[in-house]
């Protein structure tokens, strides 16, 4: 059966009165009796049916399209996978150098399993995607290869065959190189570029997607011969530079997180100087880290941060005994000190114990290397 679609209504023939095909026809050995869905395309198909008067020339019109043209501009329906396509394909056997008689297959001479055997395909009319069918440019790199492979149901490669002088790539179709062709909507898209507009204003006036104004762009950089839009901005002298995308926001950020993190400030600043969120914070110094291909958010990966980029790196803590030490220097008591910076006795007897802890491990790493050169001056004296 044959589906008609006419405005809303269905209107159904019968298949065995005029079959669409001979291959698909009963007398052939084809599937004439499965039923096929066909859309018309074509206006001028539509208004022919719509036409109450007859067609004054059925017969000139037979002779001047065959049979294997009278379904231009319909889509078949993939049995398979349900898609409408343009072609539907029947498989053939595949014919082999084994199926000449001149060499013996060798699945069969040493008798081994069947499935080592080229499947047959399925006997159906189905899509090229469901039957899997791979055309063949003899332009392609494995050409050859695809050849040989082919012929020998996969038993040779095409690099162990000498490849005949009369194999030539060639094309079907004259590759031609269209110049000086004009394109509206790429102009578009540079007019409103110059005139400071963002890819999303531009796919929504537009009605382009936003990937399909990002290729426009460039294409357009492609064209200038420039790197980017910036770039093709100051060659083209626009009034205003083009707003950064995400992206390129995100590249400027983080250079300003890494000074930062260099200052060792804490997130808490960072988002409130940089006006982000928490989650892209943390993105953004994730990335710095593996830039600079460090482990994130391990002791003291700031500072092996700080020495990659050859920057001197101070901590909140160093820099808050740096100064309790520069008071205690200037003959300060430690109540006058805690006075000074503000906080309680207590948290001044922890500075008090870290900067003796500091001063110890100081001079225990001075005599443990002053005891190394001693013993080096014996050796070397003996």
């Amino acid at each position: 059966m044959a589906w008609e679609r006419q405005g809303r209504e269905l209107r159904i023939q019968n298949s065995e009165e005029r079959p669409p095909h001979p291959a698909l026809s009963p007398e052939y050995g084809g599937e004439g009796g499965t039923s096929n869905i066909q859309h018309p395309t074509s206006n001028a198909q539509r208004e022919k049916e719509k036409d109450p008067h007859p067609n004054p020339l059925p017969a000139y019109r037979e002779r001047e399209y065959p049979d294997e043209m009278q379904h231009f501009g319909w889509r078949w329906v993939c049995p398979v996978c349900g898609k409408e396509v343009r072609t539907i394909y029947y498989p053939v056997a595949v014919r082999t150098l084994f199926d000449t008689g001149e060499f013996s297959d060798p699945v069969i001479q040493k008798r081994l399993c069947d499935a080592d055997l080229p499947q047959a395909p399925p006997a159906m009319f189905a899509c090229m995607k469901c039957h899997g069918i791979c055309y063949f440019p003899s332009i392609a790199p494995d050409s050859w290869n695809r050849v040989i492979a082919y012929l020998t149901a996969g038993m040779l490669y095409g690099s162990e065959v000498k490849k005949p002088a009369s194999f030539v790539a060639g094309r079907k179709r004259t590759r031609i190189r269209q110049l000086n062709r004009e394109a509206p909507v790429r102009r578009k898209v540079l007019t409103r570029l110059r005139n400071d507009w963002s890819d999303f204003q531009i796919a929504r006036e537009m009605g382009l997607t936003v990937a399909n104004v990002g290729a426009h762009v460039r294409m357009i950089c492609r064209e200038e011969r420039v790197v980017d839009r910036h770039a093709l901005a100051r060659k083209l002298n626009f009034a205003t530079p083009p707003r950064l995308n995400q992206w390129e926001k995100a590249k400027v950020r983080r250079l300003e997180v890494a000074e930062m993190m260099l200052r060792d400030c804490t997130r808490e600043e960072m988002m409130e100087k940089l006006s982000v969120d928490w989650w892209v914070l943390g993105k953004d110094i994730k990335a710095v880290y593996k830039a600079h291909g460090i482990k994130a958010n391990t002791h003291g990966s700031k500072r092996e941060l700080a020495e990659k980029m050859g920057r001197p790196f101070v901590s909140r803590w160093e820099a808050l005994l740096g100064r309790v030490k520069e008071l205690r220097e200037r003959g300060m008591t430690w109540k006058e000190v805690a006075k000074e910076m503000g906080v309680s006795g207590v948290r001044m007897d922890s500075y008090r114990q870290a900067l003796a802890r500091r001063q110890k491990e100081a001079e225990k790493e001075a005599k443990g290397v002053g005891g190394g050169v001693e013993a080096r001056d014996m050796v070397s004296s003996t």
